[in-house]
């Protein structure tokens, strides 16, 4: 195995639970998941309560497509063809079509394709995984994918990012979200497992996914998906923090499915308000906005 990112093959691996294992590349620290199945998996949508989840994360993700796409405007021209791959509940979507963007979302999970279709048109949104033979070679001016890229493994990631140069067109967008080891949430998490039993294995479950169909594969940071994007022929015009977890969102976001008791999510909330004062002041957070210029003909 190389590293997708440095192309370096060497690593070194840590055992966090008895489910995950990672292995970390010596060269540039990118993370690699290998997660050992337990019980039977379920989708994500199928997992969640879904008014815990609307309360907690559906409020983030609203007010998150939004903000990205004040992002996007100040590079992208309106009118343009938007393919949104992974789409979910299609928040973003809707906020593009709005804006005059010509849409279309891939969405695998059959509960958040109904969603986004009742949000945005049943032709909008096709059910299913991105694939080759699904959308036609320089045919889009923006690709977008939140909190997708994490998902798709190491041995995957440099075809993926082929197949999405190859869709864009010449100077087209990519557009990606990411949870980053930057975000004090990764970091404390991580460095407290040793100490913090049962709660901090809860958590990294959490993290890593790893009781869903699709866990997180990989785990990128800023300089990390810098550096994979640029070798994969693209430029990067810019990248912003997001607020994953706003403070009116934790509690229902703990709860919302059944990776962490109640009585521990009691434990942790006072943690997590703690941790977004101190994500404030750094200017960072576990979500990374990058976008990306498809620049060289053939990456």
């Amino acid at each position: 195995m190389k590293c997708p990112v440095c192309h370096n093959g060497q690593f070194s691996s840590k055992e966090l639970t008895p489910e995950v294992k990672i292995v970390i590349c010596s060269q540039c620290g990118f993370l690699i998941s290998q997660i050992k199945r337990t019980r039977p998996t379920k989708s994500e949508f199928s997992r969640i309560n879904d008014e815990e989840y609307h309360q907690s994360v559906g409020k983030v993700r609203q007010h998150q497509a939004g903000e990205i796409l004040r992002f996007v405007r100040r590079y992208a021209k309106e009118g343009g063809d938007w393919l949104d791959v992974g789409c979910s509940f299609g928040y973003l979507l809707f906020e593009a079509k709005q804006s005059g963007f010509n849409v279309l979302g891939v969405e695998p999970d059959e509960k958040a394709v109904r969603r986004a279709r009742a949000l945005v048109g049943d032709d909008v949104v096709r059910h299913g995984v991105m694939g080759d033979e699904g959308s036609a070679d320089s045919s889009a001016d923006i690709v977008s994918m939140l909190d997708v890229l994490e998902h798709i493994p190491a041995d995957g990631l440099s075809d993926f990012a082929r197949m999405i140069h190859r869709k864009l067109r010449p100077n087209g967008l990519w557009l990606i979200k990411v949870p980053s080891t930057e975000g004090l949430y990764f970091t404390l998490a991580h460095r407290l497992l040793p100490f913090g039993g049962s709660v901090v294995s809860g958590v990294i479950k959490r993290l890593w996914q790893s009781e869903y169909e699709y866990p997180h594969a990989v785990y990128f940071n800023q300089g990390t998906i810098r550096r994979f994007l640029e070798n994969h022929g693209y430029e990067v015009l810019g990248a912003k923090y997001l607020a994953e977890v706003p403070n009116s969102t934790v509690m229902d976001r703990l709860l919302m499915d059944n990776t962490i008791p109640r009585w521990h999510a009691v434990l942790i909330a006072p943690t997590l308000y703690f941790i977004n004062f101190i994500e404030k002041a750094r200017g960072k957070s576990d979500a990374l906005l990058v976008l990306a210029c498809r620049k060289s003909a053939t990456p």
